[in-house]
């Protein structure tokens, strides 16, 4: 068979991977056509997968009706055909369909009024990421991705536990993190690696105490207190903290949502099963992804009714954190999959061990993978990247941040 190369020819065709309403409209108007016609073209060239359920089987049916009469698809599995039951079903179409599925459904039934109103809320969240959170100390604008510096104040962390556990030696880190350009710094006094123990509440506020007590008053960007203990989060936030970064997403202590709520911090809700000491038996899943945005959603909604704004939430997959390195690996593939939840999403891969797996590396000689994973993550839609490596993670997120505002 002769290629178009083989007979000296360039192709002729080539594959387009459009993901927003500038670059459809940026490339339209590259070949030339009108303004007026691009307007009414973009939704048509932009494609979107929507997962939704479960549904009652009779309606996912309707909804699979109304999706292929309308030129899209929808994927529904045997057992969704019975009369009763529920199931889930997947939607394929051009964001010019989903526009007439949603009129479509603005006037069916209850039951499909509800779904069309959800499934527009995913698409609107999608498109539309968050622009500011608001925190204890002020709010924090997300026009770029922000850059999360690790002060582990610890001797047991996994990479670089001992290093910091001086308060001269903390101090000073955070402040070459700072100059390197990080946009936060997240203090933490418990090691949460693989297998790690817990340690006493006093240990871990005096261990956080003298490095707080200074570094409020020389840092200038926001500081995030990594805790599960309302009482040290109270603590910390007394002391110039803006945001709780709680691995635990508020189930550990029943008395965090409360300090969030009277303390006005922002708030990280991270995905985990059982503790550090427990979580690596705890990696059985049916549908990993499925069940992290889930257990998020859940959580968000579930500080959201205590009375935390949305405005004040972000959410963090837990890379690493009941996963194993292949569980990891989907979670941050699928990442993108978060950005439906309308939450700013925090990523956390620096130097953990599915890096190490894949490229066969020591903790201490994992900088490059991390920076892949990073530039993985801001292409996904991450809005904050929890880092070790802040100067080189600086670069490698501001260029993946160049890349797409080009695109737009």
């Amino acid at each position: 068979m002769t290629t178009p190369h083989d007979a000296g020819t360039w192709p002729l065709a080539r594959v387009l991977r459009i993901v927003g309403h500038r670059e459809a409209g940026r490339i339209l108007e590259s070949l030339g056509v009108s303004e007026r016609a691009a307007a009414v073209l973009r939704p048509s060239v932009l494609h979107r997968v929507v997962h939704v359920g479960p549904l009652p089987n009779e309606s996912a049916r309707a909804l699979r009706r109304e999706m292929t009469r309308l030129g899209g698809e929808a994927a529904l599995p045997d057992p969704a055909w019975e009369a009763g039951g529920t199931t889930d079903l997947l939607l394929s179409g051009t964001l010019r369909q989903y526009d007439d599925l949603l009129r479509s459904l603005s006037v069916a039934s209850p039951e499909l009024r509800r779904i069309g109103v959800e499934i527009e809320l995913v698409l609107e969240r999608d498109s539309t990421p968050a622009r500011t959170i608001e925190t204890a100390r002020g709010p924090i604008v997300l026009d770029r991705t922000l850059v999360m510096g690790v002060l582990n104040v610890t001797p047991d962390s996994f990479s670089d536990g001992g290093l910091y556990l001086e308060p001269k030696d903390a101090l000073h880190h955070a402040e070459q993190m700072e100059a390197d350009g990080a946009d936060v710094i997240d203090i933490g006094a418990v090691s949460s690696r693989p297998g790690a123990e817990d340690v006493p509440e006093k240990e871990e506020t005096d261990r956080l105490r003298p490095v707080l007590e200074q570094l409020a008053e020389r840092a200038s960007v926001p500081l995030c207190i990594d805790t599960t203990r309302a009482s040290v989060a109270r603590f910390a936030v007394d002391h110039g903290v803006a945001i709780v970064n709680d691995i635990s997403a508020l189930t550990k202590d029943p008395a965090m949502a409360d300090v969030v709520v009277e303390t006005g911090a922002a708030c990280v809700l991270m995905h985990m099963r059982g503790t550090p000491a427990t979580m690596n038996q705890q990696t059985d899943y049916g549908d990993l992804v499925s069940e992290v945005n889930r257990y998020l959603a859940e959580r968000a909604a579930w500080a959201t009714a205590r009375g935390i704004q949305d405005n004040r939430l972000l959410v963090d997959p837990g890379i690493g954190f009941a996963k194993t390195a292949d569980q990891s690996m989907v979670v941050l593939q699928r990442l993108g999959e978060l950005r439906s939840l309308g939450l700013p999403v925090v990523v956390g891969t620096s130097r953990k061990s599915f890096i190490g797996r894949a490229l066969g590396r020591e903790v201490g000689d994992r900088l490059a993978g991390t920076l892949a994973t990073l530039a993985w993550a801001v292409f996904q839609g991450a809005r904050v990247v929890r880092v070790h490596d802040v100067g080189p993670a600086v670069d490698a997120v501001r260029m993946a941040d160049a890349m797409l505002a080009a695109a737009e």
